[in-house]
C-alpha cells in the first residue's frame, strides 16, 4: 500500500508547514488585492461593518442592541459620496442609496419603538421593518430579527408564527462565536408553551431538539468566560434548566412518532443532563460563591434587564442634525 502512494505524501515531513512557507512571499491581505478605486472604498467600508457586526455578536452576548452605536458610528465616519440623479431636467445630488437604506432603517425601527412605548404599535405595520432583513447590510440584516422579536413581545405577541420565525433566525444565522443563549431560551419558551406552532409532532420533538443542542453548545461556550455580571449569569441558567426540563418533559410522549425508540429517548435525556444540566448547577454554584464574595445578593430589576433596550435607546437610534 505504501508503495502506491506518492513519494511526496509519505515523506515524513510537516507538510502544513512547508505549503505555508512555499506561499509566505505570495500572500497578502484581501482589502490589498482589491484595486483602488470606488470598489475599494466600498470593501472598506462592508468589511468594516462586518467587521462589527462579529464583534456585537460575539463580543457581547445576549446583547446584540450594541449594534445600534456601531451602525450609527457607521453612518458618520463611513458616509458614501453623493450620487447625481436627473430630476425635472436637472442634476442634482442627493444621499447615496445605501446611506438612505441605513437612515430609513433607523427611523422605522425608532417610530415603531415609540409607538410600543404608547401602545400604538399595529402588528401589521410590522413588515415594514421586516423588509430591511431581505437586502444585505452588515449591521441591519441580522438585528433587524431581534428588534421584531422585541417588538411582538411589547404588542403582546400578536403573531406568535412570525415571532418564532424571526427568534429562529437569531439562532440558526449567526457568528461562530456567538455564545448567546438568551434567544435560544426564548425560542424554547415560546414552542413549550405555544405546540401548536408546529402542528406536526414529528417536527416539534426535531425542533425542541435541535435548540437543546443549540443551548449545550452555547453553554459549552460561554462557562469558559468570566460573566460580567453573575446576577444575569445565575438567572440565565436559572432560566436554562428549567426551559430544557419543560422541554425534555414534552419530548417523551413526542419520541415515538419521531420514531424513537423510549431506549433512544432515555439516552438522549441523560446525554442533556450530563451535557447541560448537571455542568450548569455546578457552574451555578460557582457563581453564587463568587457573589456571597464581592457582590450584593439584592436583585434589582435593573440587573436582570440590563441586556434590553430601554426607554435612553429610543432617542439613540438617530441623530437628525447629525445625518440630514
Amino acid at each position: 500500500f505504501g508503495l502506491r502512494l506518492g513519494w511526496e505524501t509519505v515523506r515524513p515531513v510537516n507538510h502544513g508547514q512547508n505549503l505555508r512557507q512555499l506561499l509566505a512571499p505570495h500572500q497578502k491581505r484581501i482589502a490589498e488585492a482589491v484595486p483602488t478605486g470606488p470598489s475599494h472604498e466600498e470593501f472598506r467600508r462592508r468589511i468594516s461593518a462586518y467587521a462589527q457586526q462579529v464583534e456585537v455578536l460575539t463580543a457581547f452576548p445576549d446583547q446584540p442592541w450594541v449594534y445600534r452605536k456601531s451602525l450609527k458610528s457607521e453612518m458618520q465616519r463611513n458616509q458614501r459620496p453623493p450620487v447625481e440623479v436627473l430630476r425635472k431636467g436637472k442634476l442634482r445630488r442627493v444621499p447615496h442609496p445605501l446611506d438612505e437604506h441605513r437612515k430609513s432603517y433607523l427611523e422605522t425601527l425608532g417610530q415603531f419603538l415609540q409607538q410600543a412605548k404608547t401602545g400604538q404599535l399595529s402588528p401589521s405595520e410590522l413588515h415594514k421593518l421586516s423588509d430591511f432583513s431581505a437586502e444585505y447590510e452588515p449591521l441591519i440584516s441580522d438585528f433587524a430579527h431581534y428588534e421584531l422579536v422585541r417588538l411582538y413581545e411589547m404588542a403582546s405577541h400578536p403573531s406568535p408564527q412570525q415571532e418564532f420565525r424571526h427568534r429562529l433566525h437569531t439562532i440558526h444565522f449567526t457568528q461562530p462565536g456567538d455564545h448567546s443563549v438568551r434567544n435560544v431560551v426564548g425560542a424554547l419558551e415560546q414552542l413549550t408553551s405555544q405546540p401548536e406552532l408546529l402542528a406536526s409532532q414529528s417536527d416539534r420533538f426535531d425542533q425542541l431538539n435541535s435548540l437543546i443542542q443549540h443551548l449545550i453548545a452555547r453553554w459549552e461556550t460561554r462557562t469558559g468566560f468570566e460573566p460580567r455580571s453573575s446576577v444575569r449569569m445565575q438567572r440565565d441558567i436559572e432560566l436554562s434548566v428549567r426551559t430544557v426540563q419543560t422541554a425534555l418533559r414534552q419530548m417523551e410522549p413526542l419520541a415515538k412518532a419521531a420514531g424513537k425508540s423510549r431506549s433512544d429517548f432515555l439516552t438522549r435525556r441523560q446525554f442533556v443532563s450530563e451535557a447541560l444540566i448537571g455542568p450548569l448547577r455546578d457552574y451555578e454554584k460557582q457563581v453564587l460563591q463568587f457573589r456571597v464574595k464581592s457582590e450584593s445578593l439584592v436583585v434589582s430589576e435593573d440587573d436582570l434587564n440590563s441586556d434590553l433596550p430601554g426607554d435612553k435607546a429610543v432617542p439613540m437610534l438617530l441623530d437628525q442634525t447629525a445625518t440630514n
